[in-house]
């Protein structure tokens, strides 16, 4: 005999967490518009800033569908952009960037396992929108892939008043990437992806809070994330990856990745996981800058 659960229940349980019951009592009943699709917040925090990373080009391209018949998992990116007061920002510029399901960007040499792949004036997987009245932009894309020293994980930078004010990225729940990239065609590859999430120096950075809530659909997931922002902030100037200072090609370092059932226990949460130190950036190889 089956036993249906509540809703109350399952929060009891911990089967269902009780932000997400929270966010479906604050949920409208019809939610047609992408403005709607977030739950709101009632406590709004600043998110840090973070590095640019190599790939980045200050280039405006207005639209909300980046793919450009790139093939993958189709993804929706919900992005709303607030003050520390919970009030969305309109008319704020969003720049989005991303990697493809075999963790090549657009416009870029020194890329892929063997740093042979370029992708000279290409523009995939980029785009630009301007955030609505409550402070909405929704991207259409693909899951992204990984590559050398990164967790799974979309750039964004945030423009206020022509100025930037955040740069940041989001980030997937672990297994489900993990399940992607092993199982899941045209993301499949020899190499063994040698960075997840709790290895990452620049998640840790984002925090936990640059997590997307992640909806599956029957045709594409649905990742939402809210961005604290303040109008006001002047963050410095977007850091670059370093590189040698020979002359030889500028490639993220390769990470250091859990095996075995180490591995699989740092990709599900837990307590143990929590308590993990997080990630601290790496020094620089002798002779980088």
């Amino acid at each position: 005999m089956t036993t249906r659960l509540s809703r109350r229940a399952m929060i009891a349980t911990g089967l269902v967490s009780a932000g997400a019951a929270a966010a479906a009592r604050a949920a409208p009943r019809k939610a047609e518009a992408a403005s709607v699709a977030i739950p709101q917040d009632t406590v709004c925090f600043l998110h840090p800033d973070t590095v640019d990373g190599p790939y980045y080009e200050n280039k405006a391209i207005h639209r909300a569908d980046i793919t450009e018949g790139k093939k993958g998992i189709p993804l929706e990116v919900r992005v709303r952009i607030v003050d520390a007061q919970c009030r969305p920002i309109a008319g704020a510029r969003i720049d989005c960037w991303q990697a493809d399901a075999q963790g090549i960007y657009s416009d870029f040499p020194n890329q892929g396992d063997d740093l042979t792949i370029a992708t000279p004036g290409e523009t995939f997987l980029r785009g630009t929108q301007t955030s609505d009245a409550a402070g909405m932009v929704v991207f259409r894309t693909i899951y992204p892939g990984w590559y050398r020293g990164r967790t799974a994980h979309i750039h964004f930078k945030i423009h206020i008043d022509g100025r930037t004010r955040l740069t940041s990225q989001i980030f997937f729940p672990d297994a489900l990437s993990e399940w992607i990239y092993l199982n899941a065609p045209g993301y499949k590859r020899e190499a063994v992806r040698d960075t997840i999430n709790v290895t990452d120096w620049i998640m840790a950075e984002a925090s936990r809070n640059a997590v997307a809530q992640v909806k599956e659909e029957a045709d594409r997931y649905v990742v939402s994330i809210t961005y604290g922002v303040n109008p006001q902030a002047t963050p410095a100037p977007g850091e670059k990856m370093p590189c040698p200072t020979n002359g030889d090609k500028c490639v993220p370092a390769p990470g250091v990745p859990p095996k075995g059932d180490e591995r699989i226990a740092a990709l599900i949460p837990s307590p143990e996981n929590a308590a993990r130190p997080r990630a601290q950036k790496p020094p620089l190889p002798p002779g980088w800058r």
